[in-house]
């Protein structure tokens, strides 16, 4: 005769043997340690606004990467003057017509600006600037779904221009 489980009744099959197992802190699709975590943590990166666990040279892994690539300059001066955020979360480049919050596609614009310049037989670029441009705008407060992008959504997908361009290019690789 065996005991009684004293783990919660969840989903049967593999996935919910495997639920069972796991803890509900690394249950997430982005694993992120504190430096007060006792295995995974450590100092913090020497990067002013970086909160990732430092390793070679003070530094964390992606600014250490950063780091080489600028040419190892001063540490001092480069954890005072580079941007804390990971690459891949750092801004998307906004079109350059005030008032437009889709991505930049062609030419500092968004691909609606850059077709409109385009047909009004690209003139000078300060002023046509200068003069408003209607544009269609998504519902309000709408933002592209990746949660550090704030890009408007292009057309009907969910995304920006960037971040839908770069889904449409994972999604092809895997078929």
């Amino acid at each position: 005769m065996r005991a009684p489980s004293l783990k919660p009744a969840g989903p049967s099959g593999l996935l919910g043997k495997l639920m069972a197992e796991v803890r509900n802190e690394f249950r997430s699709n982005v694993l992120e340690f504190g430096p007060e975590d006792p295995v995974f943590g450590g100092a913090e990166c020497r990067v002013e606004g970086c909160e990732r666990t430092a390793r070679g040279r003070g530094l964390c892994e992606g600014h250490r990467q950063r780091w080489h690539e600028e040419g190892r300059p001063s540490l001092e001066r480069f954890a005072v003057s580079t941007d804390p955020r990971w690459r891949r979360r750092q801004p998307n480049q906004r079109c350059r017509v005030p008032g437009c919050g889709y991505g930049s596609a062609r030419g500092g614009m968004c691909g609606l600006h850059a077709q409109r310049w385009e047909r009004a037989g690209r003139p000078s670029l300060a002023g046509w600037l200068a003069e408003p441009q209607p544009f269609k705008q998504p519902a309000p407060g709408a933002t592209c779904r990746i949660p550090h992008c704030e890009l408007w959504p292009q057309g009907t997908s969910a995304f920006c221009q960037t971040h839908t361009n770069t889904w449409k290019g994972q999604r092809q690789t895997r078929h």
